[in-house]
């Protein structure tokens, strides 16, 4: 289960394919990190982390961090419970964290219930509203990456 909202939509509707819950929000992931890739940031990270990061200032794309955090225009209280995994795995049409990864090329790491896992695009993955591909029952997508960009500084690396 990723974030509180994503909570609160699963118990509105009936989810008659649902069989099982897990919470990841105590996995103990770290919600952000920086690398020699670029960044990483967990599928538990809460919006309120991400726009609290301070960026490298030669990355590029660090100001549309902070401005598709802003674009939730949501009470503190969604901001400290919304994660980035919620808020991709929804896959609502006013979806930040989509619009952010997916102009930065990230990509989802799928895990299976067979312990595999799968990498895909996060223009694939959410493929329209509150659909996304590539999940199938018993798979979790903890994940966005965004690996160095050939030459450059990356703008984006992982969501773990």
């Amino acid at each position: 289960m990723p974030g509180s909202p994503a909570v609160t939509w699963l118990f509105s509707e009936p989810q008659l394919k649902v069989s099982r819950l897990i919470d990841i929000a105590d996995l103990g992931w770290p919600a952000l990190e920086t690398n020699e890739h670029g960044l990483r940031i967990a599928a538990t990270c809460k919006i309120a982390e991400l726009d609290g990061m301070a960026l490298p200032p030669q990355w590029t794309a660090a100001p549309l961090f902070n401005q598709c955090c802003r674009s939730f225009l949501a009470s503190f209280k969604i901001w400290n419970m919304a994660t980035v995994g919620g808020n991709l795995c929804m896959a609502l049409p006013a979806g930040p964290m989509i619009s952010l990864t997916a102009a930065l090329d990230g990509v989802c790491t799928i895990w299976t219930a067979d312990g595999g896992e799968r990498r895909v695009a996060v223009r694939d993955f959410v493929w329209r509203r509150c659909t996304t591909r590539f999940v199938r029952a018993n798979s979790y997508a903890p994940s966005i990456c965004r690996s160095r960009r050939s030459g450059g500084v990356p703008p984006f690396a992982r969501l773990r």
